[in-house]
């Protein structure tokens, strides 16, 4: 995709003028990045989407994307720990062949059996 391609280039950029000493050449190199991609943007080279996926927070608050950073970072943590962390819930007793139905019907087949083993023994030896 070439859209996604240019914004990595200017992503790459971005992070390359985070590394200057000289905070006036990276305000400088930073403020020509941001105008860029709001050119690109603007003329149709790259999609809104396409920004948001790619670009780092701190690009995006410039392009003016995040409003309130404190907020999009809350934001994007519950969303983080609903996708990675959450445990999903299934109902064991509510499946037909598998879960807790299965397990009791082995459990109950097999306490069944040892009981008509265990009786047929107790008869033979009477």
């Amino acid at each position: 995709d070439v859209a996604a391609a240019v914004v990595e280039v200017f992503a790459l950029f971005w992070i390359k003028s985070e590394l200057l000493e000289d905070k006036d050449k990276q305000e400088y190199a930073q403020g020509a990045i941001v105008r860029a991609l709001a050119k690109c943007e603007e003329v149709g080279i790259v999609s809104q989407e396409t920004l948001l996926v790619h670009l780092d927070r701190k690009l995006l608050e410039k392009l003016e994307y995040i409003k309130d950073m404190k907020h999009f970072v809350g934001r994007e943590r519950k969303v983080n720990t609903k996708l990675f962390y959450k445990q999903n819930k299934y109902n064991l007793l509510g499946e037909e062949c598998e879960g807790y139905a299965k397990i009791i019907v082995v459990l109950n087949s097999c306490g069944l059996d040892s009981r008509r083993s265990g009786s047929g023994d107790n008869n033979s030896s009477s």
